[in-house]
C-alpha cells in the first residue's frame, strides 16, 4: 500500500503529455517567403547609441525622456498589469503543489437535567431534582489534497502563465519604445513652433521695414498707392499667422504635460526653451530584417503569446485524460484538552477520475485553444510584417525628405537672389513693386517650408529609431511609489 503514493509521486515528477509538444517562443518564425533578406532602401553605417535620443546631443531632451519613463501614467498602468500577471502566474503555479488545511475547534455547552425520584413524604411521593451538566469538546484536524499531474496539465498551465508574464513585460517595453518616440517627436514639434514664431517675427520686421519704404516712396511721388496697400496686406498676412503658431505651441505643451503625468498648465515649463532645430545625426545602420525579431519587443511579445497559446492546447488535451487525486487527513478530538493527544484518527485515500461523457465540452476546449494558436500565429506574422514596413517607410521617407530639403535650400537661395535684384530695380525706379512683393513672398514661404521640412526629417528619423527597436527597454524598472495611504509599494 505504501508503494502507491511513491509510484504516483514519481509519475507526477516525470509527467508529460504524449499527445502534444508545445513549441518554444524562439521556435516561432516567419515563413521563408515572408522573410526579406535585406532592406530595399539604402541604410546607414553609423552606430547609434542604444538610447537613440542621446544622439541629438540635447540634455534637456534626455532629461525629459528620463522623466517620461518614470512618470508616464500609461507606463505606470502597464507596470501594474505586469504585477497582476505575476500574481496570476503565482496562483497558477500553486495548483501544482499539495494543499493543506488545518482546522481547530473548541466548544462548551451546559445542559439542565430534571430527574424524578421517590420522596420521603407519603403526601408527596415523587419529587424532582434539576442538575446542570457541562460538556466540553476540543478538536484539531489537518487535511491534505494533491492532484497528481500525470499528463502535465498543471505544468502546461503554469508555463503558459509564466509566458503571459513575459508577454506583459514585453508590452511594457513596447509601450516605452512608443512613448519615447512620441515624446521626442512632440519635443521637436515644440522647437519647430518656437522657431516658426521667431521666423515669422523676423519676417514681420522685414515686411514692416519695406512698408515704411513703400510709404516714403509714395510720399515722394515715386510709388503708387497700390504698392503701399500690397505691402500692408503682406504685413497683415504675416501677423495673421502668429496666433495659430502660438495656439499650436500651447496645445503641444499641454500634450507634453499629459505625457509626463502633469497638469496642462505645467507644459510651458516642461517643454524647455530651445528654438533651433538640430541636424539629425548620421543615418544609423538598420542591420538585417531578421534582426528585428530580437530588437522589437512587440515581435518578441507576439512570439511569447504563440508559445503560451500552444501550452494551453496541451493543458486542454490533458484535461480529457484520466486524473488521480490523493487525499490524507489526521484528526484529534476529545472532551478535555488534556486528552486531546490521546485520541486521534487518520485516513489516506486515492481517487481516479476518468471523464466519460461531458457533452463535448473538453473536446470543444481543445478546438478553442488550437484556434487561439492559429490566431496568435497570424498576429505574430502581422506584427512582424508591419515592423518590416515601418522600417522601410521610415528609410524611404527620410531619403525623400533629405531630397526635399536639398531642393528647398536651392529654391530659397534662388528666391533670395531674385528678391535682391527685384528690390534693387524697384529702388532705382526700373520696375513697379509687384516683382518685389512676389519675390519676397516666395522667399518667406520657402523659409517656412524649409523649417517644416527639417522638422519632418527629424520626425522620420525618430520613427526609424522606433521601428528598429533596441535592447534599452530591457533595463527599465518600475519606480517605487506610494499608495493612497502613503505606504511604499
Amino acid at each position: 500500500m505504501r508503494a502507491l503514493p511513491t509510484a504516483l509521486l514519481a509519475a507526477s515528477l516525470a509527467a508529460c503529455n504524449p499527445f502534444h509538444t508545445a513549441r518554444r517562443a524562439d521556435d516561432v518564425r516567419l515563413d521563408g517567403d515572408r522573410q526579406p533578406e535585406a532592406w530595399q532602401q539604402p541604410v546607414g553605417e553609423a552606430s547609434a547609441p542604444d538610447r537613440w535620443w542621446a544622439g541629438f546631443d540635447d540634455p534637456a531632451l534626455t532629461a525629459m525622456i528620463d522623466r517620461l519613463l518614470a512618470d508616464n501614467l500609461d507606463l505606470i498602468q502597464a507596470w501594474s498589469r505586469l504585477a497582476q500577471s505575476r500574481a496570476v502566474a503565482a496562483q497558477q503555479g500553486a495548483a501544482r503543489l499539495p494543499s493543506l488545511d488545518v482546522t481547530a475547534g473548541a466548544s462548551a455547552s451546559r445542559r439542565y437535567v430534571t430527574t424524578p425520584r421517590p420522596g420521603p413524604d407519603p403526601a408527596n411521593p415523587i419529587i424532582t431534582t434539576t442538575e446542570a451538566d457541562t460538556f466540553e469538546s476540543y478538536s484539531l484536524s489537518a487535511a491534505a489534497r494533491y492532484e497528481v499531474d500525470l499528463w502535465d496539465r498543471y505544468g502546461a498551465l503554469t508555463r503558459a502563465a509564466e509566458l503571459d508574464v513575459a508577454g506583459s513585460r514585453l508590452d511594457v517595453e513596447t509601450l516605452a519604445v512608443s512613448l519615447t518616440a512620441q515624446a521626442a517627436d512632440l519635443w521637436f514639434a515644440l522647437v519647430e513652433q518656437r522657431a516658426t514664431e521667431a521666423l515669422l517675427r523676423s519676417q514681420l520686421e522685414t515686411n514692416e521695414t519695406l512698408l515704411e519704404l513703400a510709404r516714403f516712396r509714395f510720399g515722394e511721388g515715386l510709388a503708387a498707392a497700390a504698392d503701399v496697400l500690397q505691402q500692408e496686406q503682406l504685413v497683415l498676412s504675416t501677423r495673421r499667422q502668429l496666433p495659430g503658431v502660438l495656439g499650436r505651441r500651447a496645445t503641444l505643451e499641454h500634450q507634453l504635460a499629459l505625457l509626463l503625468g502633469r497638469p496642462p498648465a505645467e507644459g510651458a515649463a516642461l517643454g524647455g526653451a530651445q528654438a533651433t532645430l538640430p541636424d539629425p545625426p548620421a543615418l544609423p545602420t538598420a542591420g538585417l530584417p531578421a534582426d528585428l525579431l530580437t530588437r522589437r519587443p512587440d515581435i518578441r511579445a507576439a512570439q511569447v503569446r504563440v508559445a503560451a497559446a500552444d501550452e494551453r492546447v496541451g493543458a486542454a488535451i490533458a484535461g480529457r485524460l484520466p486524473g488521480v487525486t490523493l487525499s490524507a487527513s489526521i484528526g484529534l478530538e476529545a472532551q478535555s484538552f488534556g486528552d486531546l493527544l490521546d485520541r486521534w484518527v487518520w485516513s489516506l485515500a486515492g481517487n481516479l477520475l476518468a471523464p466519460i461523457f461531458d457533452g463535448g465540452r473538453r473536446a470543444a476546449e481543445v478546438d478553442r485553444t488550437r484556434a487561439a494558436v492559429e490566431g496568435a500565429l497570424a498576429g505574430f506574422t502581422q506584427t512582424t510584417l508591419r515592423a518590416f514596413a515601418e522600417v522601410e517607410d521610415a528609410l524611404v521617407l527620410e531619403l525623400r525628405q533629405a531630397e526635399t530639403i536639398e531642393r528647398l535650400d536651392a529654391e530659397l537661395a534662388v528666391g533670395r537672389q531674385l528678391y535682391e535684384q527685384a528690390r534693387a530695380r524697384y529702388i532705382e525706379g526700373l520696375t513697379d513693386y509687384l516683382p518685389v512683393l512676389s519675390a519676397l513672398q516666395g522667399v518667406q514661404r520657402a523659409e517656412l517650408s524649409l523649417l517644416a521640412a527639417r522638422r519632418q526629417r527629424l520626425s522620420h528619423r525618430i520613427q526609424l529609431h522606433r521601428a528598429l527597436g533596441g535592447a534599452w527597454p530591457a533595463d527599465l524598472t518600475p519606480v517605487a511609489r506610494r499608495d493612497a495611504r502613503g505606504e511604499s509599494r
